[in-house]
């Protein structure tokens, strides 16, 4: 007996609850759990203890629990024994119906009344944490796990929705104060329903667990419910729905008008989403029930589409003579602003549709018209006409206009390049296809979004012209025509800076389309170091801006921008150099200016770095400057190259006062002949120590120049050198040139272009290198696309130059040849 008790537990209201959640999970059609019920299906006292109150609820056990109870119920206690107990087989235990517990109608409304202060805390709150959520709705939950009987659930369902309905009408009569502003009238709309359906889904969470224990399936859950109530509110609450579409269409024409802003569109975008969910077919299931694409259709696009209509009748009562054009630019303006939020707001199917039928209406009945004028559109720059076109044709056409649009457009480009091609010659040509490309380029990012089918039918007219060669074996003659017009428009007295910058970007371009971008790179970059030494620049700012502006153009050598910065910092070092130095008092009588060059950065033919004699006030200038240089830069040493040093000097002797500007060299040796008219090669040599090489160079300048006169014509250790009394020069101003003439067109050809075709010898041994060193081993052919593909951007790589790296390589152990075939190449990691 007391182990049968010690087995026993009494049944507080907590276990039960939380046993009534594992029965009402458990087969109903456990057959042993269904005897069970039967034979134990009266009230039961605990067994275990008599004083203990709770009746217990055979609903609420397990089925081990019940078969343990029932096994304790074989001891029975008598009433009219002495207390004694006895055995009951489990066949003769009385059957008895259970009673009837559920709670009538007014229970219903007694525990609503508990619920209904929390679900109106609920609907009314602007934020509601969890926390406080759980804390209003914990002892409501309870209320309603206890009770949760299918006619009580109908029942909290029923009062919820009229709770609902009330609360939409409430909301609904506070926008009567608004609907004269059509913004505030939809931003409150926006807001109310996001509140609502925050609302609705806590309410959810209320009803989970009612829901749940029910046996009934619901067809709608809460959720559901509250968005069926705002439809309804929206059909029958004084034109509630009919407010809100106009506050959409006044949205479109402030659009249309031009006064948008960040507000505007995601106000209408916000809004149209809001109805979708409210319009929701899955729970509009009435005939008479519209959805949500023909409340648009009847109520919004319908007055949206009446002002294409208005424009074309409009335009019609003018009787122009280019009538068509005018409606095609008037109702694809319109298109073209409508895009805008149609695109944002509806569904990529209705847009499509919303085009096509405008379209169809007011475009289609002109289009020949406009087609046979597209000569029009182009000559006379209408590019706003032109971008509305490309945006029907690309985007609602079947590509046959498409093509009438670009043939249009290649004819054009061909006709004008060829007009240049036939006219010009030299700069004057490159600057025309250069304007030309640049313009084209512009309407194609501008007019025609950049589209690549358009660039390509540009470049291909443009390209073969630019980069035509007047002797195969030597390279293009474009590039260099273009950067020595750059260098041109830079030193233009007559343009202001803003003006120079605009012709830049109006030309640059068409560096794109070069083949050849490593000589117009040498080129930029000599000229500009030319500039910045010789003082031909307008300013340092300006320069600044020209460098900033060549990744615009595709120009992203990373060398050749650093190489330009630096020599514009040397610039910047010079001239506050120079100006400490104007500041101390000088006696010279002449004008002293100096410039601080990097040797490995400027491009210079030479350095002598022999050290002349010199004297006078240009040795006491001289040895001045290195004294203020050493007080700012201690550690940079100082080296004088007297070949591009130059000085101006006026002579007396002949009959006008001359002023010639020479180098220091040559001004040293004018200087010689002050006191003597008349000196020895050897003299000039000894008294100078210039080296022989250089003296010659310089000596021949001068006498190419006429100022001196050599006996006889050679110059050797007999060789005399006197003063031309006759000289005559047509400028009063004379510049005498550094190199001899018959070394001038040398060192040019020397020092520009072939110093880039042997560049391009180390490029393409790297690029053969690189490639290889990944794809070894490598046929012939792959190896020359691949190496091809990789110097694209800086030149077009030929087969002679790409043969010759290739066997230089093979000698020098970087590659080797495959033994049976030739054309196989293997890279070699330790040659």
């Amino acid at each position: 007996m007391e182990r049968k008790r010690d087995m026993m537990k009494c049944w507080t209201l907590q276990e039960k609850i939380d046993l009534q959640v594992d029965v009402a999970r458990m087969s109903v059609y456990d057959k042993q759990l269904v005897e069970l019920r039967r034979i134990m299906s009266s009230d039961a006292k605990c067994p275990v203890r008599d004083d203990c109150i709770d009746t217990i609820d055979l609903k609420d056990f397990t089925l081990d629990q019940l078969r343990l109870y029932v096994e304790s119920r074989r001891i029975n206690p008598s009433s009219t024994s002495s207390g004694s107990d006895s055995l009951m087989p489990l066949e003769k235990q009385a059957v008895q119906a259970p009673p009837d517990t559920r709670p009538n109608l007014s229970n219903f409304k007694d525990l609503w009344a508990q619920i209904e202060p929390d679900v109106l805390r609920i609907l009314r709150s602007k934020t509601l944490t969890s926390y406080s959520f759980i804390h209003f709705m914990n002892s409501t939950i309870q209320i309603i796990q206890r009770e949760s009987d299918n006619e009580f659930v109908e029942f909290i369902y029923a009062k919820a929705r009229e709770l609902l309905g009330a609360h939409v009408r409430n909301i609904m009569t506070s926008f009567h104060g608004m609907r004269n502003d059509c913004g505030l009238f939809l931003s409150n709309f926006n807001k109310q329903w996001a509140l609502y359906e925050n609302a609705c889904n806590n309410l959810a969470q209320l009803y989970e667990s009612a829901q749940e224990n029910s046996s009934r399936i619901w067809s709608m859950s809460i959720n559901d419910i509250g968005h069926r109530v705002w439809y309804n509110a929206m059909q029958e609450e004084h034109g509630f729905q009919e407010y809100l579409m106009k506050s959409l269409v006044n949205m479109v024409s402030q659009i249309r008008r031009g006064d948008q802003n960040e507000e505007i569109i995601p106000k209408m975008v916000l809004a149209v989403q809001n109805l979708s969910d409210i319009y929701n077919p899955t729970y509009l299931q009435e005939s008479d029930e519209r959805a949500f694409e023909d409340l648009l259709q009847e109520e919004f696009i319908e007055p949206v589409i009446k002002i294409y209509g208005e424009v074309v009748n409009v335009i019609l009562t003018k009787n122009a003579p280019d009538r068509e054009l005018g409606i095609m630019e008037c109702v694809t303006a319109i298109l073209k602003s409508d895009k805008v939020w149609i695109e944002a707001v509806f569904a990529e199917e209705s847009v499509n549709d919303f085009f096509v039928d405008i379209l169809e209406k007011y475009f289609e009945p002109y289009k020949p018209t406009i087609l046979t004028n597209l000569d029009r559109l182009f000559e006379e720059d209408r590019y706003e006409a032109l971008s509305h076109l490309y945006v029907i044709f690309k985007d609602f056409s079947d590509g046959l206009d498409m093509e009438i649009l670009t043939s249009k457009f290649d004819a054009i480009v061909h006709r004008e390049t060829n007009e240049i091609e036939s006219k010009s010659a030299g700069t004057d040509m490159v600057e025309d296809l250069a304007k030309i490309y640049s313009k084209k380029f512009k309407m194609i990012n501008n007019v025609f979004r950049g589209d690549i089918n358009f660039l390509d039918l540009l470049n291909k007219a443009v390209a073969p012209i630019l980069n035509k060669k007047t002797d195969p074996k030597t390279p293009c003659k474009s590039p260099e025509m273009l950067a020595r017009l750059f260098d041109t428009l830079v030193r233009n007295k007559d343009l202001s800076e803003t003006e120079i910058l605009e012709r830049f970007d109006n030309i640059g371009p068409v560096y794109k389309i070069l083949l050849e971008k490593d000589v117009f790179e040498r080129f930029h970059f000599l000229l500009t170091a030319r500039r910045l030494r010789k003082k031909g620049y307008r300013s340092l700012e300006l320069e600044k801006e020209l460098l900033q502006r060549l990744p615009l153009w595709g120009i992203r050598d990373l060398t050749l921008t650093s190489n330009i910065m630096t020599m514009i910092k040397d610039v910047l070092i010079s001239n506050n150099v120079l100006e400490n130095y104007n500041t101390t008092k000088n006696d010279f009588g002449f004008v002293f200016t100096a410039n601080i060059m990097k040797t490995q950065i400027w491009p210079i033919r030479s350095i002598d770095n022999t050290q002349i004699k010199l004297s006078g006030e240009l040795k006491v200038a001289l040895e001045k400057y290195e004294s203020i240089h050493k007080h700012f830069f201690n550690n940079r040493k100082l080296i004088w190259n007297y070949l591009y040093s130059t000085g101006e000097i006026q002579i007396n002797y002949s009959s006008n006062p001359y002023l010639l500007s020479m180098n220091t060299y040559q001004m040293a040796i004018m200087l010689l002949f002050e006191e003597n008219n008349r000196l020895g090669f050897v003299d000039i040599k000894n008294t100078l120590a210039i080296p022989e090489e250089t003296l010659v160079d310089q000596l021949a300048c001068l006498v190419e120049s006429e100022l001196l006169i050599v006996h006889p014509m050679v110059f050797n250790a007999t060789s005399q050198l006197s003063l031309n009394f006759e000289f005559r020069n047509k400028n009063n101003r004379v510049k005498i040139p550094s190199i001899p003439a018959h070394r001038e067109a040398f060192l040019e050809k020397t020092q520009d272009m072939e110093v880039v075709l042997h560049q391009r010898h180390f490029i393409i041994r790297a690029a053969i290198v690189r490639f290889a060193k990944r794809n070894s081993p490598i046929s012939h052919d792959n190896l020359l696309s691949g190496v091809r593909k990789m110097l694209e951007d800086k030149f077009e790589l030929e087969i002679p130059a790409f043969e010759r790296a290739t066997a230089d390589l093979i000698n020098r152990k970087y590659l080797e040849e495959h033994l049976d075939d030739k054309k196989l190449y293997r890279y070699i990691c330790f040659p």
